[in-house]
């Protein structure tokens, strides 16, 4: 049973999806040209985390979350689109192709910008802590 729920658990985070850059780095108001939402929101039995978000973003053709810090562990997937991202924290930008799936560091400082021609659709996952401070959707 416990193999089987490890197994999920595997499943769960390699499944996982896009970066994100969520709404919590600007609150109530979003850059303009993303739109966030919610999809599911579970609680966790793993200890130290209070719960699982999936995060579905889309972001118009240069729409961009600028300079924002990641304060979640997030596991990211584009499924549409092209985005850049820089990580201001290593210095490293990279180009993300629809398929690509990747992990932005907690607590590193992010720009991501869409820079296709098409909207960008981002899944993320985050794994939210016990006692994290609640973040705005």
């Amino acid at each position: 049973m416990l193999s089987n729920c490890r197994g999920h658990a595997a499943r769960l985070l390699f499944a996982v999806s896009l970066l994100i850059v969520t709404n919590h780095a600007y609150g109530e108001e979003l850059p303009e040209g993303i739109t966030v939402t919610l999809i599911a929101e579970y609680a966790s039995r793993i200890p130290a985390l209070e719960k699982v978000r999936l995060v579905k973003v889309v972001m118009k053709p240069g729409a961009a979350f600028t300079n924002i810090v990641i304060t979640n562990e997030e596991y990211c997937r584009l499924s549409q689109g092209q985005l850049t991202r820089t990580n201001h924290t290593t210095g490293i930008t990279q180009v993300i192709t629809a398929g690509s799936m990747w992990a932005p560091p907690k607590g590193d400082r992010h720009t991501v910008i869409s820079t296709g021609d098409v909207d960008a659709v981002m899944w993320v996952h985050q794994l939210i802590e016990k006692g994290a401070a609640e973040s705005k959707m």
